[in-house]
């Protein structure tokens, strides 16, 4: 029996060896990736138009089927972005299945930052993301330059 408790140990142990060596094959330690979680409810599509122009020339630009197939933390991240003589005038976050807390913090960092800026500023802009809310940032940001790259598109 002991005999048989010392092969499973050792086996145990080339295992282990193994996945070791094969993590190490460009000199750093691999980190398994982090699954998020799918997104609680889907997000309503319905009717949703992509680009509108109000009467005082204010175009404004829906994110939602532009940006659908890419997701912060817990979905997709829809935006609405207003945007008059070819200027940013707001950026604002629709409904999502974001984290509230951490969502909050792009409200309040993020997305400040492309008001009143032009679309040619924004299109070389390179715009950081916020600290501890990076899955979320990074699909405001895609989602804000897939808006802007419609916009110039279709205006």
């Amino acid at each position: 029996m002991k005999k048989s408790i010392r092969l499973i140990l050792a086996a145990c142990a080339l295992f282990m060896l193994n996945q070791a060596s094969a993590s190490a094959q460009n000199g750093q330690p691999q980190r398994p990736q982090r699954q998020h979680q799918q997104a609680v409810q889907p997000i309503d599509t319905t009717g949703v138009q992509t680009l509108t122009r109000e009467a005082g020339g204010t175009y404004v630009i829906n994110t939602t089927l532009l940006g659908y197939d890419f997701r912060g933390y817990r979905g997709p991240t829809p935006l609405e972005i207003r945007i008059k003589k070819n200027r940013v005038v707001s950026v604002t976050a629709l409904r999502n299945n974001e984290t509230p807390r951490y969502f909050a913090m792009v409200r309040e960092q993020l997305l400040p930052f492309y008001n009143g800026k032009t679309v040619k500023e924004l299109k070389r802009a390179n715009v950081d993301a916020v600290t501890g809310a990076t899955y979320s940032s990074n699909a405001v940001k895609e989602n804000v330059r897939r808006g802007l790259e419609y916009y110039e598109q279709h205006k």
